[in-house]
């Protein structure tokens, strides 16, 4: 189990780190409930049948980050589902009505890594 959440943090931040390149701006739709963190610099913005998924590198710590989208969660009425930090990542899931909202934001070479995701269940 361990290996596999490793590959997957290693896929996730690789997948970040090749669209570093191609800075996008961060979606006006999300940044009503949740603005980009501190200095942040979007990496990828995906967005497919009412999911939305943004890739960002903070230039703040991992816990503030966690703390500012929890926070900003929790006054636009989400529900905290989970809220776990592991020694990799920190992860938080919310939703409100149909609608879910996740943080994952972890750390490479250095950086802040963070991926917003929201859709509809």
């Amino acid at each position: 189990m361990r290996l596999f959440k490793g590959a997957l943090l290693q896929v996730f931040f690789i997948v970040l780190l090749g669209q570093a390149a191609n800075a996008l701006e961060f979606p006006e739709e999300l940044a009503k409930e949740f603005p980009p963190c501190k200095g942040s610099e979007v990496v990828q913005v995906t967005n497919m049948q009412g999911s939305l998924l943004v890739n960002q590198i903070c230039q703040d710590t991992p816990e503030n980050v966690a703390a500012l989208y929890k926070s900003n969660a929790e006054k636009a009425g989400y529900t905290i589902l989970m809220d776990t930090k592991m020694p990799e990542m920190i992860m938080i899931v919310t939703e409100k009505g149909n609608v879910t909202f996740s943080i994952s934001v972890g750390v490479d070479n250095g950086k802040t890594m963070v991926a917003l995701a929201k859709g509809k269940k």
